[in-house]
């Protein structure tokens, strides 16, 4: 998990938010290539907030 230092960028989940949403997250078998769970869930938030498509998505 990157550090954060307990500051999330806009549309990014807070650490604290981040510890509680974590443990409820299954584990895949197998993800090709591997991501972290958190960068994907930014995402998701990102793009529920935005309203951008998945397209046009920031790579971080």
């Amino acid at each position: 998990m990157a550090d954060h230092g307990g500051v999330a960028r806009r549309h990014e989940l807070t650490d604290e938010k981040w510890e509680l949403l974590a443990p409820l997250i299954p584990r895949a078998a197998t993800v090709r290539p591997p991501v972290e769970d958190r960068r994907v869930i930014n995402g998701m938030v990102h793009k529920i907030r935005t309203g951008i498509s998945w397209r046009d998505l920031p790579e971080r």
